[in-house]
């Protein structure tokens, strides 16, 4: 029982100590640690094959948060005119891991031939990451309701994959 009180106490203590504090908030044009990473490996990938860097864009990032249905574990297709790229992982799985996955497709794209060796949809994840003309990329996860995987979404302005367009 006494430890049950000292631990309450404790905890006591430790909230009084944080009261009164102001949230932590990065100064202006500081990515966070989680934005900065999706947006170096996008942009790693984008200047292999010479384009420009993307932009995070917080307003992108909102919207691909609001895409993420934790409920039923599922990513519901974006609404506006950007560009999606969504993908089921395992916990522990980075930001910097899942773009590599999507990028991972680019050895199958033919530039030459603008198809893919593998499907028609396959290397799309891969040409959306390098769309010269996508400007900016907002992405958000969130963990699924059971605990054991984790919902990825990126959305794109303007939007790639356009039928007919090459990615660059």
């Amino acid at each position: 029982m006494m430890k049950y009180f000292l631990t309450l106490f404790t905890l006591i203590l430790l909230l009084q100590g944080c009261e009164g504090e102001e949230p932590i908030t990065l100064p202006p044009n500081e990515l966070s640690v989680f934005a900065q990473n999706l947006v170096n490996t996008h942009n790693r990938w984008r200047g292999e094959v010479g384009v420009e860097n993307l932009e995070w864009d917080e307003e992108l990032a909102e919207k691909a948060s609001e895409l993420l249905d934790i409920d039923a574990c599922r990513i519901r297709d974006n609404i506006d005119d950007l560009g999606q790229i969504g993908l089921y992982a395992a916990m522990g799985v980075t930001g910097k891991d899942v773009v590599n996955t999507w990028a991972s497709f680019g050895p199958a794209y033919n530039y030459e031939a603008d198809s893919c060796e593998l499907s028609p949809e396959a290397c799309d994840p891969y040409k959306q990451i390098v769309w010269a003309n996508s400007k900016k990329v907002g992405c958000a996860n969130q963990i699924c309701f059971d605990g054991t995987s984790n919902m990825w979404v990126c959305l794109y302005d303007p939007k790639g994959n356009i039928e007919g367009e090459r990615p660059y």
